[in-house]
């Protein structure tokens, strides 16, 4: 029986070499993709910060971004979306809203005419793991294409936030805090063999230790990128990943 050959690309990103663009074909990331289908894409803006507070390293940088909405419509997409479900307190005034003004993402839907959602609001579709009902926001169970956008960073709960833990995101606000009160990886992975990612992109543009939120951010310059969500999580199993010793050092 033949195995399906599956492809990661690793790019060693250059403002002026099309690096994104180089890392999709390399790939075949947007493969099958239809100019009429819609595209939801889902950073990484696990929440606001301070003004005073740069958003490197921490959520999906706006500077891929651009690139990935300029590829998406010199494809003839017309019918993309960035979302996510930032962390919302009230008593700090964050929300969606504010991660999207606060990472740069606001401005941009705005420049090129792209649409923005907050999953926290719903509709939801509920599902069930181990008798706990949890609620996924239906927009990435129902968009054409779903593109997974997170950042390379480590995790003080799950070693590591990449392809699979940015889905976290798509939960609704009183299911992210029933998976912490629970085997969060375990759920973690049920999580993404319910949700379809059609791509994913790992932002290694800078690489944060201890995060998800943090100033330990250190300049990687990389692009990761593939089809198949489950090679892009890259976890070590028996101890924490630090980003000095991690194995993305190309010259």
């Amino acid at each position: 029986m033949k195995t399906e050959k599956k492809i990661v690309s690793l790019i060693k990103y250059n403002p002026e070499s099309g690096s994104l663009k180089k890392a999709l074909d390399l790939c075949e990331g947007l493969a099958g993709l239809k100019s009429s289908e819609s595209v939801l894409i889902k950073p990484n803006l696990v929440i606001s910060g301070p003004p005073s507070q740069k958003p490197t390293g921490m959520v999906t940088s706006t500077t891929l971004m651009e690139e990935l909405i300029l590829i998406l419509k010199e494809n003839g997409l017309s019918d993309i979306t960035i979302g996510d479900g930032s962390i919302q307190v009230k008593e700090l005034g964050t929300s969606t809203d504010t991660a999207m003004d606060w990472s740069g993402m606001s401005r941009l839907a705005a420049k090129y005419d792209v649409k923005t959602i907050d999953f926290n609001r719903g509709p939801f579709k509920e599902f069930e793991i181990d008798g706990v009902k949890i609620r996924v926001t239906r927009a990435p169970l129902e968009t054409d294409f779903l593109i997974n956008f997170p950042v390379l960073k480590t995790h003080a709960q799950t070693k590591v936030t990449l392809g699979i833990k940015n889905l976290k995101g798509c939960l609704s606000p009183g299911s992210k805090k029933i998976f912490h009160k629970q085997d969060l990886e375990k759920f973690i992975a049920f999580l993404g063999q319910q949700i379809k990612v059609d791509l994913t992109i790992i932002d290694g543009l800078y690489g944060l230790q201890k995060g998800p939120m943090g100033k330990d951010i250190h300049p990687m310059n990389l692009i990761i990128a593939g089809r198949d969500l489950s090679l892009i999580h890259i976890s070590e199993p028996t101890r924490p990943l630090y980003i000095s010793y991690a194995v993305f050092c190309l010259k």
